[in-house]
């Protein structure tokens, strides 16, 4: 993307921003009572309230600043919390009202929790963002405590800490494992929100717990039965204000419904440790959640997906809980499936789970879809980027349906609940402190922020300085500077014309051809703060990274240009090298003057452990300025 259209991209953001401004206020003024259940139905105060929904991976890791995601980039020019931001509102402009998201980081580069009882604290306060966003807007969200699934965070993460536990069904049975799991479970619930001091167990805005995503234990329900019993209680113990689930895709194994499952009776399904019915009948468990993912259980059919929700929504009627679809989605690849095809299997899903609902008299009260995409988001290599397997964008067909979806549940909901009365202690009346005395020239998310209006906010990683496409963001104590790059001349933040040295500049640069390096690289040189390609890093990440050592190379996607104006910023630079696959430079002094083929970057998916080629690093030197740093530094 140009930078003239990564300026294009902001001005739309802010304009709309602007458009639903009203309805973000109206929409924050009704967030302040807890989600309750009352005779069966989800209750704002004791309006009837039902889900139309999506699950966000990665919202931790955005919302902190983190200078890249695994699952899907950033997208270009733009930081994790205006992404965030841009969604949420782009959530209320649609009619959602739940964002279903995680409690704990997904990569291990961005742990928010590294080693037992250690928390990051820049990672923490990304989720005190996520929420106190998602309350200005009147969003609510569900909040995962772990998961079966990632490297950071969840169950194996957990058995790797243990000196008793040595598998994955380990942890739903050792000591170690469920202790730690219950430490996480009171630091979250305990946890006073730096942004709005809220401690997390106060805030309406969070609709309710899962225990945990997907638990997965092979031939060992017993055991996870156990557990849920265990731990529902726990959470309810620490927090009586917020509902509860547990999280599980929803098989059955033990409950005489194994016939139900994905490819019927006597499959693998029974195996997995899950039984919908006595998972979800413990006291302590408030409501049903239900997934689908009818590839990865390679069971496609119409049939068997209207027959899955058809018997949730009965199991739910027998327990005289409340019910939803909280994930589901379809894959799409360049070879198939197609995006008809994921058309049609929302249209499936949708129109059963409404049948279901039966105007907001049924037992199944909503569902989430799996996963949104902001425009400008580009999945990974190994998913084929794009899209990637699962990415929905507003752009998409498929969002029409989820749109139209969206539309009658609203629709539905809202009325009065029979039999409800209002409870004091469901509701909040406490006012957040907005700090809008502390604002840069009054723009909101500027300045400080935090119950005492004391904390500074970085406006360059929240994306409200509103620098420049060609101008670095420079943060200051309370404040922040905007600087156009060389080759540019401006004020910083409405100009940064284009001059004739820019040219100048470009033309200093050559280079002996792709994949040709310096033989001797050369050291490393500091990359400065607020050229093309820094972006700083409250979660940490990069000062951790060995191979960077927290000061070396670019921190997001980088074009030669770019490189070449970082280049220009940097004492002591007089060349650097460029991957144009991984879009990174790394700033160098004193390279040798004679050139060899570099060898193959050959990079390893975080997600499934497989390599691929991530192309070859070349070398461009400084026509000038190239050794005399080094005569400087070596003398005669």
């Amino acid at each position: 993307m140009s930078l003239a259209s990564r300026a294009s991209r902001g001005a739309a953001a802010l304009a709309l921003a602007l458009a639903v401004a009203l309805s973000v206020a109206a929409q924050g003024a009704r967030a302040e009572n807890f989600i309750r259940i009352v005779n069966g139905e989800f209750v704002d105060g004791c309006e009837q309230f039902l889900v139309a929904g999506w699950n966000q991976w990665e919202v931790i890791e955005a919302a902190a600043g983190a200078p890249e995601l695994i699952g899907a980039s950033l997208p270009p020019g733009e930081s994790g919390p205006r992404m965030l931001q841009d969604m949420l509102d782009l959530a209320v402009e649609h009619g959602f009202n739940l964002m279903r998201a995680w409690a704990h980081s997904v990569s291990p580069q961005f742990a928010l929790q590294p080693s037992p009882g250690e928390y990051n604290e820049g990672m923490f306060r990304g989720l005190d963002f996520a929420l106190d966003e998602a309350r200005k807007r009147g969003i609510r969200v569900l909040l995962s405590f772990t998961d079966n699934w990632p490297p950071s965070g969840g169950i194996d993460e957990y058995v790797s800490w243990s000196s008793t536990a040595e598998s994955h069904t380990d942890f739903f049975t050792d000591a170690q494992t469920k202790q730690m799991y219950k430490d996480h479970v009171q630091q979250l619930i305990t946890r006073v929100n730096s942004v709005n001091g809220r401690t997390y167990r106060d805030d309406p805005t969070i609709m309710g717990w899962n225990l945990i995503n997907e638990p997965r234990c092979q031939g060992c329900p017993e055991a996870v039965q156990a557990w849920i019993e265990e731990m529902a209680p726990y959470v309810k113990g620490l927090d009586p204000n917020h509902l509860l689930t547990v999280g599980e895709e929803g098989f059955y194994s033990t409950s005489g419904k194994t016939w139900a499952n994905p490819q019927g009776a006597g499959r693998w399904p029974e195996e997995e440790g899950q039984d919908f019915i006595n998972n979800h009948s413990p006291e302590a468990i408030d409501f049903m959640s239900f997934h689908s993912w009818v590839d990865n259980w390679e069971d496609v059919t119409e049939e068997f997906q209207r027959r899955w929700i058809q018997e949730h929504t009965a199991d739910a009627v027998q327990l005289g809980k409340p019910v939803i679809l909280e994930e589901f989605g379809k894959i799409v690849q360049p070879e198939g499936p197609f995006e008809p095809d994921r058309v049609k299997f929302f249209q499936i899903v949708y129109d059963e789970v409404l049948k279901q609902m039966d105007g907001g008299k049924g037992a199944l009260k909503g569902a989430n879809f799996w996963q949104w995409y902001d425009e400008g988001q580009v999945a990974p290599v190994e998913e084929g980027g794009g899209a990637g397997l699962y990415g929905i964008f507003a752009s998409d067909e498929t969002f029409g349906l989820i749109k139209a979806f969206t539309d009658t549940v609203n629709g539905m909901g809202g009325n009065t609940v029979e039999g409800c009365t209002k409870d004091r202690s469901s509701s909040v009346k406490s006012k957040v402190k907005e700090c809008k005395k502390k604002r840069v020239n009054g723009l909101e998310g500027t300045g400080y922020e935090g119950p005492k209006c004391k904390i500074d906010i970085n406006e360059c990683v929240r994306g409200t300085a509103g620098c420049h496409a060609n101008a670095g963001c420079i943060n200051t104590d309370g404040g922040f500077t905007c600087q156009c790059h060389p080759g540019y001349e401006g004020d910083g933040q409405s100009v940064c014309e284009e001059t004739a040295s820019l040219a100048e500049i470009q033309a200093q640069y050559t280079t002996a051809g792709p994949g040709i390096l310096a033989c001797e690289e050369g050291e490393d040189v500091q990359y400065p703060i607020g050229a093309p390609g820094f972006v700083y890093d409250p979660t940490g990440s990069v000062d951790l990274n060995e191979f960077t050592k927290g000061q070396f190379g670019s921190r997001e996607d980088t074009t030669i240009l770019d490189c070449q104006l970082a280049c220009e910023m940097a004492e002591g630079c007089d060349s650097f090298s460029f991957n144009p696959t991984l879009k990174q430079c790394f700033l160098k002094s004193c390279p040798s003057q004679d050139t060899c083929e570099g060898e193959e970057t050959i990079c390893t998916s975080e997600a499934t452990g497989e390599q691929f080629s991530c192309g070859r690093w070349q070398t461009y030197f400084h026509s000038e300025r190239l050794g005399t740093a080094c005569l400087a530094s070596n003398g005669p």
